[in-house]
């Protein structure tokens, strides 16, 4: 029995060593090295890191906020997809990184509040209090700013869209959706949208609507066809044309009012990964290329 106690309790050990040199591993490969700056919001300390190109000939910078995914955050700051790649485009087209942290509080089951309401605006006033951050300690003028999501984060920007539409100018999000039933969606300005989404994602699933399984303030939760359908009738878009290839089914919805876009791409055999590149272009030049055409100069 002794031996048998023994045994057990040296695998016991081994697991445990097992699981933190891997996560020693995934702390030190995948951790953000960007400074980290705090902002604090009714009282709560509220986190976010921040990337600035260097010597960028451009008088005004816009922001892209990269609103991550998972806990977002609240278990560490993690790298963004393709991070390099998104640091050497902010750097040739003189954009500024804005990466907030989520936080796990009252009324949210992850990191990120959705289907906000007037009771639920802490991460809303968050993303505004991290902006004037930004604006208060940086040198240069400000262009647009546009919001990048990934999963939970793409869900949150659909939150940003109907509650800060006098601020971005347009979103682009991966594998997220947004509520059926929205409890405040009234933007005073139509912000564009792109959004791109794997058919065979097992997560987000493309085809079907789906409960949170404990979050019942945010309700159920759109397909993806839903989702497109419901902002193409927000936007009052009239005219589309699409373009399918043997990965990716491409639909540009457009003459919406105020000048909005609404583009999609379904990744054909796809899942929940974020995408090296679509269609032969890297993923964050596609989404920049897209958020680019999106200024308000050109609404």
């Amino acid at each position: 029995m002794s031996k048998i106690l023994k045994i057990s309790g040296i695998c016991f050990l081994l697991g445990v060593l097992v699981i933190a040199v891997w996560w020693s591993y995934l702390y030190h490969e995948y951790r953000q090295y960007l400074p980290e700056h705090t902002v604090y919001v009714e009282s709560e300390e509220r986190y976010y890191n921040v990337f600035f190109p260097e010597n960028s000939s451009k008088k005004l910078l816009d922001i892209v906020v990269y609103f991550p995914g998972g806990s977002a955050g609240s278990d560490g700051a993690w790298l963004m997809p393709q991070q390099q790649i998104w640091e050497e485009l902010a750097v040739k087209e003189g954009i500024i990184i804005a990466i907030p942290q989520g936080k796990i509080f009252f009324d949210n089951e992850s990191a990120w509040q959705l289907n906000t309401d007037s009771k639920t605006m802490q991460d809303i006033n968050f993303i505004d209090a991290m902006l004037e951050d930004i604006r208060v300690k940086n040198e240069f003028g400000f262009g647009d700013v546009y919001g990048v999501g990934y999963s939970l984060g793409s869900m949150f920007s659909y939150e940003i869209a109907c509650q800060m539409s006098e601020t971005f100018a347009a979103i682009a999000s991966f594998a997220g959706t947004m509520p059926v039933q929205p409890k405040s969606c009234n933007p005073e300005q139509n912000v564009s949208i792109m959004h791109i989404h794997g058919t065979d994602d097992p997560i987000i699933q493309y085809d079907k609507s789906w409960d949170w399984k404990a979050w019942d303030s945010v309700g159920t939760m759109r397909d993806i066809p839903a989702l497109i359908k419901y902002w193409i009738e927000k936007f009052n878009c009239t005219n589309s044309d699409q373009k399918k290839t043997d990965s990716t089914l491409y639909i540009d919805y457009f003459d919406c009012d105020q000048g909005a876009k609404v583009e999609h791409y379904a990744l054909m055999d796809w899942d929940h990964e974020w995408p090296k590149d679509i269609n032969g272009t890297l993923t964050p030049l596609l989404i920049w290329q897209f958020l680019d055409r999106s200024n308000k100069d050109n609404q």
